[in-house]
């Protein structure tokens, strides 16, 4: 599985979509929506693995969790074509940032120093 192919595809179905590219019509506000609609399924497949009882349970919830995170991963790379910014660039600015952080973990949560 080679990753810059399927941001290419990821692209390319955007364009295709009429979603971003020279006719694309997307905005970015509805691009934003969307991403936070994805969230909130890939949240709902997250809780119902956390409650899974069966493995056929916990198999469809893995599947919608996998769907919902390449469904937001798709969504960012479209947000980074219609903003120009490289998607490997946002990245990097986070992990920056991120590995330099301390914090502990509270509750099954890692937070952040002020």
């Amino acid at each position: 599985m080679d990753i810059q192919s399927d941001i290419e595809r990821a692209q390319a179905w955007g364009i295709n979509k009429g979603i971003t590219g020279p006719y694309g019509t997307g905005t970015i506000q509805r691009q934003s929506e969307k991403l936070l609609e994805e969230c909130d399924e890939t949240r709902v497949g997250l809780e119902k693995l956390q409650n899974a009882k069966t493995t056929a349970e916990t198999w469809a919830a893995l599947d919608e969790i996998q769907d919902g995170l390449g469904d937001m991963m798709v969504v960012m790379i479209l947000i980074c074509e219609m903003t120009g910014l490289p998607l490997g660039g946002c990245l990097n600015s986070a992990l920056k940032v991120i590995e330099a952080r301390t914090g502990r973990m509270i509750d099954g949560q890692f937070v952040k120093d002020k």
